[in-house]
């Protein structure tokens, strides 16, 4: 089975990045995991506009289906390539987000795209 080109430890290059009004992190790194192709699971860190930590989790089953979680979003996952992942969410039926993370050729740069944001990052070696 050949690894997801998604798999592996991600930095985000603030500098080349526009990020979100309502997250100016000071920096972001982003661990992938991809399970038979159909569990991606997000961990993430970053240092928020202040100074502070956070991180958290995140697992996301890729298979077109629409799910809801605890807090009444849903999401729905899709692969549009084996390097493009697509994601939208909703409330009480209608969409409020969207992104796309995906994978350049070379494999050494991953960009998150939703509205109002641009995030580029860097693959870092383990």
């Amino acid at each position: 089975m050949q690894t997801s080109p998604f798999t592996g430890r991600w930095i985000a290059d603030v500098e080349r990045s526009t990020r979100h009004p309502a997250n100016q992190f000071q920096r972001a790194v982003m661990e992938f995991s991809v399970a038979d192709d159909h569990t991606v699971t997000i961990r993430h860190g970053y240092v928020d506009e202040s100074g502070e930590r956070q991180h958290g989790e995140s697992r996301i089953q890729v298979d077109g289906k629409e799910r809801t979680g605890d807090n009444g979003y849903s999401l729905k996952a899709t692969w549009r390539t084996p390097r493009v992942l697509e994601t939208v969410a909703a409330k009480d039926g209608k969409v409020v987000g969207h992104g796309t993370y995906e994978i350049s050729e070379d494999g050494e740069t991953m960009t998150i795209t939703g509205p109002e944001q641009t995030i580029v990052l860097g693959k870092h070696p383990k």
